[in-house]
């Protein structure tokens, strides 16, 4: 049945003929991006605008094609119905994604949004080589497991930045009243320094103030390297149930 072999086709990668269309589309995209990337620059825009139109609206038209036939070659799925195939592909990850990968060409041009944003959107293209590495699958079954710590950490860390915010503010505000003028002004020094960016636009002068910012420099070497551990460490666990599975 052909809607069977097209499954087949964009929905695994399990025989040759499927991994080239991957490799196809994966260099479509490639040039897709690449073209709107070049069509930024003043010279080359000047020079090749017209070509690297042609190339984006030529990476149009093959994205639609594939769409549609995922779409519909999704009804052909054999462990689901045909609705229920079309609904998982449909609102699934990869589908959403193929989605936002034309949808803001044609609204475009209807005229619903302003260009710049429109042109912005279209770098959600790149997101399509997510379907052709298998590490983004392993990073996203891992998010999913550690889903409950990571949020634990998240919820801290908001409690950490508010904490930071009130403290700075009633530190520094009578010092600089201008720089703190209030805790949710503090918010934007409380999140540059929690995450060691350190823009330097808003320092502390006070001795209490640069006591305390050196106790808030401490705790964000915490929030960015914790989260960076779990994730590590499930990446571990997973390529460990990887290799026993596989034996």
């Amino acid at each position: 049945m052909v809607g069977r072999k097209v499954f087949h086709l964009l929905h695994r990668s399990d025989s040759s003929a499927a991994r080239v269309v991957d490799g196809l589309l994966l260099l479509v995209i490639l040039l897709s991006v690449a073209a709107l990337a070049l069509n930024t620059v003043d010279d080359v825009s000047r020079d090749y605008g017209d070509w690297l139109e042609a190339i984006q609206l030529c990476a149009l038209i093959i994205f639609c094609v594939e769409y549609v036939l995922r779409v519909w070659s999704a009804a052909y799925d054999p462990d689901k119905s045909p609705s229920r195939g079309i609904a998982r592909f449909v609102f699934s990850g990869y589908g959403l994604i193929d989605l936002a990968a034309i949808l803001p060409s044609f609204l475009e041009s209807a005229g619903f949004v302003s260009l710049r944003c429109i042109r912005l959107l279209r770098i959600f293209r790149v997101l399509r080589v997510a379907r052709f590495a298998s590490s983004f699958d392993r990073l996203a079954r891992v998010l999913r497991r550690k889903a409950p710590d990571l949020l634990t950490f998240a919820f801290l860390a908001l409690i950490i930045m508010l904490v930071s915010a009130v403290g700075i503010y009633y530190a520094e505000h009578d010092a600089q009243p201008k720089v703190f003028s209030s805790i949710p002004e503090c918010l934007w020094w409380a999140i540059v320094t929690l995450t060691t960016v350190g823009y330097g636009d808003s320092y502390p002068i006070t001795p209490g103030g640069k006591l305390f910012t050196s106790v808030i420099l401490l705790l964000g070497l915490a929030i960015v390297a914790v989260p960076t551990g779990i994730i590590a460490s499930g990446l571990t666990e997973d390529a460990r149930d990887t290799r026993r599975q596989s034996e």
